[in-house]
């Protein structure tokens, strides 16, 4: 069945994921597990645009639909929200290019797959001074690429997709918190239901690290080139005091703004919208077990 199903400017699908266990989870375990995917369906919009020919999703949004117990398996709602203007080109392609068939659970199941595999290579290659990877990860990048060709992702796309995801240590803390429930059994698989081919065997899950305590560095900062951003207050004397606003494509809540020294306070100064390159500075919150927003430094005005 077409899953471009749309209501107002959104569209959603189903991904449906089994663990292999026959022992009740512990609810703290699956609560772990649900936040984990919660992250990991987000991380693959940029291949959901890409099938849907670069149509932009404004954000992605997860729900659960159902939790069944015995074999523990999530049913998850995953809700795509894109801009009124390419809603005809959307709808078109949906009759045009997916017609009945699933194509966007075909994509969050393949990502969520890539993500996996990169998190396993990306630690294997940190940890392994010989950098060799079991032949069964290898095995399974085969079928990653042959899952992206039959929803006209190009393996240059996903191969893009893996290595970006495999140097990124918050991808190893997401996909470590999803797949928590392998730690119950020593045997588990992680059934992809809607795409069974993309199942990841205990072999592949095993080769993640226990925790992620060590991956977690206490500050981050991550740099946006070109990027929308509103400013709600400014002082056109000072760079570093009475700036703040929001960027809108990263987060919605209102945050602190730094100027760099060559950006000049008094010509940016009661401008409310610009395209500007940033680097947003975060600090680890342990209760949370999330990135806080500290900053975000305005490096350059487009």
């Amino acid at each position: 069945m077409n899953d471009l199903v749309f209501i107002d400017n959104s569209f959603s699908s189903h991904f449906r994921v089994k663990f292999t266990i026959n022992e009740p989870a512990p609810v703290a375990t699956v609560i772990e597990s649900l936040k984990g995917f919660e992250k990991l369906i987000k991380r693959t919009q940029p291949l959901v645009e890409k099938t849907l020919q670069d149509i932009k999703i404004i954000r992605t949004e997860v729900y659960i639909d159902e939790i069944i117990e015995g074999s523990l398996i999530y049913d998850f709602v995953v809700k795509h929200v894109i801009s009124e203007e390419n809603i005809e080109k959307a709808k078109k392609l949906g009759h045009d290019i997916v017609g009945d068939k699933p194509v966007v659970k075909t994509v969050v199941s393949m990502g969520v797959g890539a993500l996996i595999y990169a998190a396993t290579t990306g630690y294997i290659d940190s940890t392994n001074v010989e950098q060799t990877r079991p032949p069964e990860i290898e095995a399974y990048n085969s079928v990653i690429l042959n899952a992206a060709g039959d929803v006209n992702i190009s393996s240059e796309d996903i191969s893009e997709f893996i290595d970006k995801a495999s140097h990124d240590k918050a991808v190893t803390r997401d996909v470590v918190s999803a797949t928590s429930p392998i730690k119950l059994d020593d045997k588990v698989e992680l059934v992809m239901e809607d795409f069974p081919l993309l199942t990841v065997s205990h072999s592949v899950l095993k080769e993640l690290p226990e925790n992620t305590d060590h991956l977690t560095p206490t500050q981050r900062a991550e740099s946006y080139p070109d990027i929308d951003v509103y400013i709600y207050a400014s002082d056109q004397d000072k760079g570093n005091n009475g700036w703040a606003g929001i960027v809108p494509d990263l987060f919605e809540k209102r945050v602190k703004f730094k100027l760099a020294d060559s950006v000049s306070p008094i010509s940016l100064h009661g401008r409310k919208k610009v395209k500007a390159d940033i680097v947003v500075h975060q600090s680890f919150n342990r209760t949370t077990l999330e990135y806080d927003v500290d900053y975000v430094a305005i490096e350059a005005v487009n």
